[in-house]
């Protein structure tokens, strides 16, 4: 846990893909983990399905309701807009799939589950694990680019202290999204 404060605390967070990725990561590990100090074997695949699991309410317009304004998907990025959640947006406007279920059974999620992997692997996996300076495998390592794994006892950590890692991811998540009180409402709703 000491780790994970101080990626929270000295991490450089340009979007919100690494609180995406950490809820992942803990996801998965209730999903596919065992109560024991074994490592656990991940695929980028496993893991934008989460994200898109995890932006698919975030990608809906959202309205300030305030005059002068339109609206539009929030910003998840410091610049241009996040590219997986951009095309999970695109992807939604052009299906009209209301539910995330639904979706995964449409002919076009596979595409869409690539694009978002080869994101997941170029972006938050490579950079996740540096801060102060560093890099310090101390969640997972790398195997190429389509596979992770789980340092041995990271997913029984991730499984026991789970609440706790997804009230922490989610709040620096909200807190990294630029908003206003009307907007923070809609975030915290759909996170």
């Amino acid at each position: 846990m000491h780790k994970l404060q101080r990626l929270f605390a000295e991490g450089s967070f340009a979007s919100t893909y690494k609180f995406a990725l950490l809820i992942a990561l803990a996801d998965l590990a209730v999903e596919h983990g065992a109560d024991n100090n074994e490592d656990l074997l991940l695929t980028t695949r496993q893991i934008a399905m989460c994200f898109i699991r995890l932006y698919w309410q975030q990608v809906l317009p959202y309205d300030s309701g305030q005059n002068g304004t339109e609206a539009g998907v929030l910003w998840q990025n410091n610049g241009a807009q996040a590219i997986a959640v951009s095309a999970i947006a695109n992807f939604r406007a052009q299906t009209q799939i209301p539910t995330f279920l639904a979706a995964t059974a449409h002919p076009r999620f596979q595409p869409l589950l690539a694009s978002v992997a080869a994101v997941v692997s170029a972006q938050p996996l490579k950079f996740m694990q540096n801060f102060g300076g560093f890099t310090d495998e101390f969640l997972y390592e790398r195997l190429g680019s389509s596979n992770i794994k789980l340092k041995p006892g990271v997913a029984y950590c991730l499984r026991h202290f789970y609440p706790l890692v997804q009230q922490l991811a989610r709040l620096h998540w909200i807190r990294h999204i630029p908003i206003g009180a009307t907007g923070l409402f809609w975030a915290m709703r759909t996170l």
